[in-house]
């Protein structure tokens, strides 16, 4: 590879970890209220954006001390279930965050909040999802924001789906 052909990527990944850096220092932290203890993150997107967006947000989430797990899912279109053909976790998760694959070309600019939807309004779970919201927001300015189970209809039905097949608790 000369050096023509490096620097691109090279500058890339700089603007990446620099821009990771400053969100750790003007995000909310997870640790102020995000403290959901088992997390899925399903990336469903295909450019280097994206992915550097993911790596930042699974990066600031662990930092805050979630048990992570991060799926690359290839997805025909962004309303496909994306978990649909994998076998249940052995224990559920208490969020899963779904990037979808429309977030890279600007037709889905939502990262969608799958919880339980048992405590959907209760005040512990919501003063953890408000910091969350604004983590995902300030990772994800300008191209996508946080919906949950109570702003959209298609989140509530994913959320009540996973429930049933023991992805969330």
């Amino acid at each position: 590879m000369n050096r023509q052909t490096w620097r691109p990527f090279a500058v890339l990944i700089a603007v990446a970890v620099l821009t990771a850096t400053g969100f750790a220092q003007s995000a909310p932290s997870p640790s102020e209220g995000a403290t959901f203890e088992r997390v899925l993150i399903v990336d469903e997107t295909q450019t280097f954006a994206s992915t550097m967006r993911v790596g930042a947000l699974a990066g600031l989430l662990r930092q805050g001390g979630a048990d992570l797990e991060v799926r690359f899912e290839t997805v025909p279109t962004s309303y496909v279930n994306p978990l649909e053909d994998l076998a249940e976790p052995e224990e559920p998760f208490d969020l899963i965050l779904i990037i979808p694959m429309g977030v890279d070309d600007g037709s889905v600019p939502e990262i969608w909040l799958l919880r339980p939807s048992a405590l959907a309004q209760s005040d512990a779970v919501l003063a953890q999802i408000n910091p969350l919201c604004a983590l995902l927001s300030a990772v994800f300015e300008g191209v996508a924001h946080p919906v949950d189970i109570l702003d959209d209809l298609w989140v509530a039905v994913h959320a009540v789906l996973y429930e049933i097949q023991g992805w969330l608790q």
